[in-house]
């Protein structure tokens, strides 16, 4: 384990160190979709949009740096608004209708004719089964798209189907391989199912991608006070050292949400 979880910290940081630029057009270049570029980019990528227009709305699952081209028909076009999902963008020669720094909310969505505006419809149905139903319709015609993956899912999740979960987040997680939440929620899916192996290698993922995210490290606590062995093996430390490192790596007191295992 702790050789699997070495060269998956050694994978990220060289997909970290080769920023690249990603390029948008309505055809000859990379994408077609600003969403899908962001899916596929690696954190601190940048995006060239050129010109055209772009009726979506876009959410963030990493830092990216936004750039317009004027390719001879003037500025990108967007109809359509920015999530910034709490990650940080720059953004020049273009913009957005609207930039939130949350997540998307219907109720608070300015354009609702857009992919991302029909998922967070879809997922914020109260019955969970009507929302899994309508995701999967939109996921017909929409398969390459990681946030309609990983609402797919929350909900299932959210419904007690973890092993259904489990292989939404993989689909999400294959197209968006960098988006930590993913890899958290699928930690969790493990939890439940008591794969507390599974779960600890999840969840390191996500702390690889954001190290300073409190609620991560609390999740990896969970996974170690239910796996004795797995400590032993991979942190050649009494426990309590572990946690006080790890409290002090992030400036959280466990009264911030950070739970630590028995000693």
């Amino acid at each position: 384990m702790k050789l699997v979880l070495t060269i998956a910290a050694i994978v990220l940081i060289v997909g970290f160190a080769q920023a690249s630029t990603l390029t948008v057009c309505p055809s000859g270049c990379d994408y077609t979709s600003i969403q899908t570029a962001v899916y596929a980019a690696h954190p601190n990528d940048t995006i060239e949009v050129h010109s055209g227009t772009y009726n979506e709305s876009v959410i963030l699952t990493k830092n990216i740096m936004f750039k317009g081209i004027d390719t001879g028909s003037g500025e990108p076009i967007v109809n359509g608004d920015l999530y910034q999902n709490s990650f940080t963008s720059t953004l020049r020669g273009f913009s957005f209708q609207s930039v939130s720094s949350d997540l998307p909310y219907t109720k608070d969505m300015t354009t609702p004719n857009t992919t991302l505006y029909l998922i967070e419809k879809a997922f914020e149905n109260p019955s969970k089964p009507k929302a899994i139903a309508a995701l999967d319709t939109i996921i017909k015609t929409n398969p390459k798209d990681a946030w309609a993956w990983l609402r797919k899912g929350v909900a299932l999740y959210n419904s007690g189907r973890y092993e259904e979960s489990l292989s939404a987040y993989n689909e999400s997680i294959k197209l968006d391989p960098y988006y930590s939440t993913t890899l958290n929620n699928k930690g969790n899916a493990f939890y439940e199912l008591k794969k507390y192996d599974q779960n600890l290698g999840a969840t390191e993922k996500a702390i690889q991608l954001r190290p300073n995210y409190g609620y991560y490290w609390s999740c990896k606590g969970d996974a170690l006070k239910h796996s004795d062995e797995l400590v032993s093996q991979t942190w050649p430390m009494p426990r309590p050292r572990i946690w006080n490192l790890a409290v002090r790596h992030i400036g959280l007191r466990p009264s911030a949400g950070v739970h630590l295992p028995p000693t």
